[in-house]
């Protein structure tokens, strides 16, 4: 059974070869589901580890319904990743009904293997919102997607067994089901006896770094589903005339 790790860090990767890991898929922002890492990560981790690296394209922490601009920054990471020697990208994307943008996927794989045919293509966890799931897991491997990483359809792996075990009865032979999401020790041989052919965890805990004595803070609460972005009225009233 495979077992991808991921990590955001030189210092994760490192670890993650170190005690055994199969691949690595790299991103950032773990606490926001991950986003697409920096370049210079990733040139360090490709210099230093020897497993193969996936990179997770995800322009930004929310939904997985993209614009037509936060297309092309998908696609412009993946040419600039695959360029410089990752094995493989993880992608996903929305409708706004929350059905897979089969579109976009498709800009996405064919992107890929114009700069390396044999670039291995997952798709990521927006699956776990879709409100079919076999009709989309067939769709994925028609687009040309190897592995589907899915916690399915539950917070947790463990949780989403049982879609998960139909998925991978029904699709297995086509597709590589790759539970992800509260995946540890302890419930590992779980899914090994099942008969899943990878899991994908990230081995992570929670750090609390120290703040000053004044308490500025760089964070703030947000709702499930809220994330910042420009306000053009707010924009022209702060640069306008004044």
């Amino acid at each position: 059974m495979i077992v991808e790790i991921c990590v955001q860090s030189l210092e994760g990767a490192l670890l993650a070869q170190k005690y055994g890991a199969d691949r690595l898929e790299l991103c950032m922002a773990l606490e926001a589901g991950g986003l697409t890492p920096s370049m210079g990560l990733f040139t360090q981790v490709k210099r230093k580890v020897t497993i193969p690296v996936h990179v997770l394209i995800r322009p930004r922490i929310g939904g997985f319904n993209y614009s037509a601009d936060e297309v092309k920054t998908m696609l412009k990471d993946i040419e600039l990743f695959t360029q410089s020697g990752a094995e493989g990208i993880v992608i996903g994307a929305l409708n706004p009904d929350y059905t897979l943008d089969t579109q976009t996927i498709k800009r996405l794989i064919a992107a890929s293997h114009d700069h390396n045919p044999k670039l291995h293509i997952t798709a990521h966890r927006a699956f776990d919102w879709v409100p079919d799931p076999t009709a989309s897991a067939q769709v994925l491997i028609d687009l040309g997607c190897q592995t589907l990483l899915s916690s399915g359809q539950r917070q947790t792996a463990e949780d989403g067994l049982k879609l998960l075990q139909d998925l991978n009865v029904r699709f297995g032979d086509k597709l590589t089901i790759m539970p992800g999401s509260g995946i540890h020790a302890a419930n590992r041989d779980v899914f090994a006896q099942a008969g899943f052919k990878a899991i994908h965890a990230s081995t992570s805990s929670l750090i609390t770094e120290g703040t000053p004595a004044n308490s500025v803070s760089f964070e703030e609460e947000r709702q499930a589903g809220q994330r910042r972005e420009i306000n053009s009225a707010r924009l022209k009233k702060l640069l306008g005339p004044s």
